[in-house]
């Protein structure tokens, strides 16, 4: 998979929008911490979302999941690069083991070792998410 090149003001492009997800989180009251993320997709498009706890936590849907999923809404779904923010500052926001699998499978795809941009690094998935699985070619239509 192929790196993509970001220039400086487009990974602080992706930061802020991330931020301004996070003026959307819901949590029901109850305390948790909120995350926002951003994708830039192959198309040079902006996508947000913010993570929805769900009191019965099988619906929580993470931030990274929805921000996909508004890309897809827009048929705009291959990814470059997705940014992370949380109001949680310590800890740094990196993508759970189900948003590195989503993350991979954008990738097969898109051909792209998704930048995973946060505050204080920026990660390739390749990094995060070493030995993905299935680690096969997928299959096309």
């Amino acid at each position: 998979m192929q790196r993509p090149t970001l220039e400086p003001q487009t990974a602080e492009r992706l930061l802020r929008a991330a931020d301004e997800m996070l003026e959307q989180g819901f949590s029901f009251g109850v305390e948790i911490a909120t995350y926002g993320a951003a994708v830039l997709t192959t198309n040079q498009a902006i996508y947000g979302g913010v993570n929805r706890f769900s009191p019965s936590h099988s619906l929580t849907l993470h931030a990274e999941q929805v921000a996909l999923a508004h890309c897809f809404a827009h048929a705009d779904p291959l990814i470059l690069a997705m940014a992370i923010t949380s109001v949680d500052q310590s800890a740094q926001p990196v993508p759970c083991g189900i948003c590195r699998q989503l993350l991979f499978e954008n990738a097969r795809f898109s051909g792209y070792d998704i930048a995973v941009i946060t505050k204080s690094q920026t990660y390739y998935l390749s990094e995060l998410y070493p030995h993905p699985w299935p680690d096969r070619p997928p299959k096309r239509d």
